[in-house]
């Protein structure tokens, strides 16, 4: 339910009413739906992982690496001219921060590919549908779900959407 009808805001609330069991039932159904489909689900997760590796990580870090070296040596030979050694030396510290971002980015990525790889895991090792749902197994699964007037949206953690009537 919205916060407003719920706290009694005094706003009106134009989203319907949707109860836990319709919810839970829906979220059964669309990892089922992601089970049943596993056929085209898994490739398209193998190829979103492809995607998300992109380009390595770790070569552009080394060029980021080799920049660092070769401005700290110019900062050396540039000596008592306190212009270019602050240029150099703030040349330093953007190289530094994108070196930080490259990485921040690169766990992101990791990340993400774990979460692809865990729901590629469960969908090879289930054997049959799912009858009950599972506190734990959403929480595992599911990033969120998103109510619409004729419709529910559930995004899994790996990046996969699936529409359930409702």
């Amino acid at each position: 339910r919205c916060a407003s009808r719920v706290e009694k805001y005094g706003l009106d609330c134009p989203a319907r009413t949707l109860k836990e069991e319709e919810l839970k039932a829906a979220i059964v159904e669309a990892i089922n739906d992601a089970f049943t489909n596993r056929g085209s689900v898994l490739p398209m997760l193998k190829e979103n992982i492809k995607d998300v590796i992109g380009g390595s990580d770790t070569d552009r870090i080394s060029a980021v690496n080799q920049k660092i070296k070769e401005k700290q040596t110019e900062l050396l030979k540039a000596g008592q001219d306190e212009e270019q050694t602050e240029r150099i030396g703030d040349e330093i510290l953007n190289l530094r921060e994108e070196k930080h971002e490259i990485m921040m980015a690169s766990a992101l990525k990791q990340e993400q590919i774990e979460r692809m790889e865990d729901m590629m895991a469960f969908l090879d090792k289930q054997v049959k549908e799912i009858t009950k749902y599972s506190e734990a197994l959403v929480r595992r699964l599911v990033e969120k779900i998103t109510v619409y007037d004729e419709k529910l949206m559930v995004e899994f953690k790996s990046g996969l959407e699936i529409e359930v009537d409702g």
